[in-house]
């Protein structure tokens, strides 16, 4: 079941991002650049998606996928990375 809710948000992620029209480029500060290549984008959600649901001590944890550092990964990390989407200035 956790699996099938991984991957369900993972596919809400990519869909929102697709009907994304206009892309505004992400601030240094809150980058949600996870993977730290300058740009905010598909690659960054699959990481994210990978590591949702999960928490601190978990084995799919991903501290940098925690946006907002609550110790959790979940859809409030999830619209960070979608209101990011584009270069990191």
């Amino acid at each position: 079941m956790k699996i099938l809710i991984k991957y369900l948000a993972l596919t809400m992620v990519l869909l929102f991002s697709l009907s994304l029209l206009c892309i505004r480029p992400a601030t240094a500060e809150l980058s949600s650049d996870i993977n730290g290549d300058g740009y905010v984008n598909v690659k960054d959600a699959v990481i994210l998606g990978a590591a949702f649901g999960s928490q601190s001590g978990d084995t799919n944890w991903n501290p940098n996928a925690d946006l907002n550092e609550d110790g959790f990964v979940n859809a409030q990390d999830a619209m960070i990375l979608l209101s990011n989407f584009g270069p990191v200035l």
